[in-house]
């Protein structure tokens, strides 16, 4: 632990050391989500529900998502440079040190534009979600879960180029995609592309069940959310130790 917090302050202080600017960068994103939002409010009030669903929903929804990927960037955004360090080699200064690489290679950069998505989670909740202040600690929860599962699916995605030579551009691809099917109310997709997107693209886990259990809580929906983020956090750091098992040998 102490070695990860050590890793967290030098990471914040080379990527943040204008304050000012890093503070900028995050208001900037608060607005650019409000600015989305606003789609969904004229939706909303020319169609009061959609399946059931009605804004407050949707402002539960995506509160968690922006918060969850804020909290992802803010702390972890070294995740999207794994491919390329792969493709240049550099992440070979990761593989030779002592300690296992992916937290390092995690903490290795800072987004300063997830400070305006963590913000935008609470203000969704509480403007357009209807939360009470009481609701906070859970939807904090619930938010974190999310964030991890986010990261894992990051993980595994930005492992990819172990296998696949000159693809580094091919994870940001499935981060766009995972982004976009998580900011969409995926309760009136058909079931084919909800299996997807609680399997491959596990978008389900990090906002819609997360959402629902924050609209009404259900035990079983809630211990599903634990497990996902405990499974998918498991597949992410198998698919990181085979990537790099497959880069030694090849190097050698």
């Amino acid at each position: 632990m102490d070695l990860l917090l050590s890793l967290w302050r030098v990471n914040f202080r080379a990527h943040h050391s204008n304050l000012k600017i890093s503070l900028l960068t995050g208001f900037v994103m608060f607005a650019q989500n409000l600015m989305f939002f606003m789609m969904w409010i004229v939706f909303f009030g020319a169609i009061r529900q959609v399946k059931g669903w009605q804004l407050t929903d949707v402002g539960l929804m995506l509160g968690i998502i922006t918060a969850a990927a804020g909290c992802a960037m803010f702390v972890a955004d070294g995740v999207r440079t794994i491919g390329y360090k792969i493709a240049d080699g550099s992440i070979d200064a990761f593989l030779v040190r002592p300690c296992h690489a992916l937290p390092a290679l995690l903490l290795s950069r800072s987004q300063a534009s997830g400070l305006g998505d963590i913000l935008s989670g609470p203000f969704y909740w509480f403007v357009f979600g209807g939360a009470q202040l009481s609701d906070l600690p859970f939807l904090i929860l619930l938010t974190l879960l999310a964030a991890c599962i986010f990261l894992a699916a990051l993980v595994v995605f930005y492992s990819l180029p172990f296998w696949i030579s000159r693809s580094s551009r091919f994870p940001d691809q499935l981060f766009e995609v995972l982004i976009i099917a998580s900011t969409i109310p995926q309760h009136v997709q058909p079931w084919g592309v909800k299996a997807v997107l609680f399997t491959i693209i596990p978008a389900g886990f990090i906002s819609l069940l997360p959402a629902s259990l924050a609209h009404h809580f259900d035990p079983l929906g809630f211990a599903a959310l634990i497990g996902a983020a405990g499974v998918y956090a498991l597949i992410a750091l198998a698919v990181f130790n085979a990537g790099v098992r497959r880069y030694i040998t090849a190097e050698s």
